[in-house]
């Protein structure tokens, strides 16, 4: 992985986003996960929704997805919606900048329970706007499959998670 290699993966996924383009693409590793996600929080325009362990790690610590998901919450009439497996409070980057935010983020807890695929592999997932997902089915490797222009998955995503979501009756107070 050179940086001429990722910086052509990001051209490729901006053209994707920029052109709404209804296919299927996919990455692995920190990198590449990042240039997605950047993505999606750039072109999102309403609300967010992620589903992942505990939002600590080298990729929602990084300079460039902190500040893209700023940026989508400096827009007015915005929501962030995340439902995490456990609550790593200490040393969370993510959730120190999302504090700023009470009225535009809600997060909330399953207590260890995770959305699995049909081999009943853990997935974290993060969809926009109910147009773009990135889901990621091998959560080591950050392997994952991408599109920033497909409803019927955003939908079937979404749906899952609004009623895990809403099944969950605490929501977790950032300070």
């Amino acid at each position: 992985m050179t940086q001429e290699n990722i910086t052509e993966y990001q051209k490729a996924v901006e053209y994707y986003a920029a052109n709404k383009i209804n296919t299927v693409f996919y990455n692995k590793g920190d990198q590449y996960a990042t240039v997605v996600f950047d993505t999606i929080f750039r072109y999102a325009e309403r609300k967010i929704l992620i589903a992942a362990g505990n939002l600590n790690n080298n990729v929602t610590s990084s300079e460039k997805y902190l500040e893209s998901i700023k940026k989508f919450l400096s827009h007015d009439n915005v929501e962030l919606l995340i439902l995490v497996s456990e609550i790593k409070r200490e040393g969370n980057k993510l959730f120190d900048l999302l504090s700023n935010y009470p009225d535009k983020v809600s997060i909330k807890c399953s207590d260890g329970r995770m959305f699995t695929n049909s081999n009943h592999d853990i997935i974290h997932f993060c969809v926009a706007d109910e147009y773009m997902y990135r889901i990621e089915n091998d959560t080591k490797e950050r392997r994952a499959s991408c599109n920033l222009n497909d409803t019927t998955i955003c939908k079937d995503l979404s749906d899952s998670f609004m009623q895990a979501y809403n099944q969950i009756r605490n929501t977790f107070i950032l300070k």
